[in-house]
């Protein structure tokens, strides 16, 4: 009877490590299955967009937009009203200055050092106004030229675009500088020049320029061209 026991206790605990395993075996399988499904979800990152670098000249397409009339216009009215708004102060200035000549160098009476205090007022007060409304124009210059150059950004953005380029770098070729007259002159050129040599096609100051419906001026030193029907020089 024992052994009757014995052995139905081992078969039981036999048949119980197999149930244990059986779900193990489950759990393992349920949990394989979950990741796959995972890894399946997960997408394949994009493959990277290819690079295409283009060179533009955006400094010199927004000088052009700035010689333009709709940036020169609204240059000039500005100068005129603030020069407008001057011509009083400047009229009171001459004024006195002419009384001062008219007294001669010898009046030092009261009515001629009252004269020259206010004189002296008067041109503190101008050469104030004067100061503030050169800053005045300074800073209205430059919001035109900040506005230019963002057109001129915006414009090289969109030829890029459309052409395929995916980085746009301004610069500006070396043939076209000048010898710098001044260590200034020369650290502007540097800074406009930061690419050394790049494909002409892909430069795309051109397409820019015709974007901005801006042109240069065509050189002043090219030699005329020949009237119709005069025969080629002789080399």
């Amino acid at each position: 009877m024992a052994t009757d026991r014995t052995d139905g206790r081992t078969r039981g605990e036999a048949g119980a490590r197999r149930g244990r395993l059986a779900l193990l075996a489950a759990a393992v399988a349920g949990g394989a299955l979950v990741l796959g499904a995972r890894s399946a979800s997960v997408a394949e990152p994009p493959a990277p967009e290819p690079v295409r670098v283009a060179v533009c000249d955006v400094v010199r397409a927004s000088s052009l937009v700035m010689e333009t009339e709709a940036y020169t216009r609204p240059l000039t009215e500005r100068r005129s009203a603030l020069a407008a708004q001057l011509e009083n102060g400047r009229k009171e200035v001459d004024a006195l200055a002419g009384q001062l000549q008219a007294l001669g160098p010898n009046d030092r009476g009261p009515e001629a050092q009252a004269l020259a205090q206010r004189f002296q007022q008067k041109r503190e007060a101008f050469a104030q106004a004067t100061q503030t409304a050169e800053r005045e124009f300074e800073q209205f210059r430059a919001a035109k030229n900040y506005e230019a150059y963002r057109r001129a950004v915006a414009a090289a953005d969109a030829v890029a675009a459309r052409r395929g380029y995916t980085i746009v770098i301004a610069s500006r070729a070396m043939d076209e500088a000048a010898v710098p007259v001044s260590g200034q002159a020369f650290l502007q050129g540097v800074l406009a020049r930061p690419v050394i040599r790049w494909p002409k096609g892909d430069d795309i100051t051109a397409d820019v320029f015709a974007e901005l419906k801006v042109s240069p001026p065509a050189p002043t030193d090219a030699p005329p061209a020949p009237a119709a029907g005069t025969p080629p020089a002789k080399p």
